[in-house]
């Protein structure tokens, strides 16, 4: 009986780590939030109005929960105090063949780094998005996932709240007509 005890409570606790399940409430930006709208990926998401976005670039998106500029030291974060997250989003040229095979690269790709993959699951966003979550030994987050036929990995170094509190407002959306099919 104990056995099948342990059995449920390990199923059950699987179970719960197929979804993603963190606060999706986004942090106090003095009570404000915007909307990034990437247009040529066709991706939008919210974040606190007083983050610092970074879009010069839209097949490269940072999103700073504090100012860049604090850390443009030789201490680097060593000298930051209390939570914070750095997100990257990164929107692929090329349509990708599936979420699998997008997972599959990039686990070679992060393995021929140097790091490691420390764990795997599968996520579903807020919006229905399906992804992949997957930790580094560096202590990344990487949410994996495909808009409009192409890949979008979204990196995050820093506090996993703050991290899927903006992952979880990610959306697809519509491609301008006027973009190039190409980033």
């Amino acid at each position: 009986m104990r056995y099948w005890l342990l059995f449920l409570l390990a199923v059950t606790m699987a179970a719960c780590n197929l979804v993603a399940q963190p606060d999706d409430a986004l942090p106090d930006g003095g009570g404000s939030t915007e909307t990034y709208t990437n247009t040529v990926a066709g991706y939008a998401f919210d974040f606190p109005a007083d983050w610092h976005l970074i879009a010069d670039d839209p097949r490269f998106v940072q999103l700073w929960s504090l100012d860049p500029q604090s850390v443009q030291n030789e201490a680097g974060f060593e000298g930051v105090e209390g939570d914070y997250v750095i997100i990257g989003f990164l929107a692929e040229d090329e349509l990708a063949p599936s979420l699998d095979a997008l997972v599959q690269r990039y686990e070679e790709a992060i393995t021929a780094g140097g790091a490691t993959i420390t764990a795997s699951r599968p996520v579903e966003l807020a919006s229905g998005l399906q992804g992949v979550e997957l930790q580094t030994s560096d202590g990344a987050f990487v949410v994996l996932t495909m808009v409009n036929g192409r890949g979008l990995h979204v990196d995050s170094f820093g506090s996993t709240d703050m991290f899927y509190s903006v992952v979880n407002t990610l959306r697809e959306t519509t491609i301008e007509a006027s973009s190039s099919p190409r980033l």
